[in-house]
């Protein structure tokens, strides 16, 4: 999905995204939720969230879903493109791998310490 003419429409839809999840939803559930990336499809068609999960339970991805209106018409006041993306949820893998990573460098410092 990375276009290099897309690289500055995706860093304005983070800092959009970021600031109206941050100040304009109420829904504590969404609050447990960092962006991490923002991509946008080369036709503009798609917008892709990629999220860093705090919480995995089907009640907060559901709260997600939900706002996915809200956040498209809160976009429509500001784009100035053909058309409005679709928005897309995407779990961000990566970022739990190096969570994953740092639970296993701690848990092998604490044997360390306990021997």
């Amino acid at each position: 999905m990375q276009n290099n003419n897309n690289r500055g429409i995706e860093k304005k839809l983070f800092s959009f995204f970021t600031e109206t999840i941050t100040y304009k939803v109420t829904n504590s559930n969404i609050k447990k939720f960092d962006i991490t990336k923002v991509e946008l499809s080369n036709d503009k068609d798609i917008c892709r969230i990629y999220l860093n999960k705090l919480s995995t339970s089907n009640k907060t991805f559901n709260s997600l879903n939900n706002i996915k209106p809200f956040l498209r018409g809160e976009l429509s006041k500001i784009w100035d493109h053909r058309r409005l993306p679709k928005i897309e949820f995407v779990w961000d893998e990566k970022n739990n791998n190096v969570e994953n990573v740092i639970d296993i460098l701690d848990k092998l410092k604490n044997e360390r310490e306990n021997k």
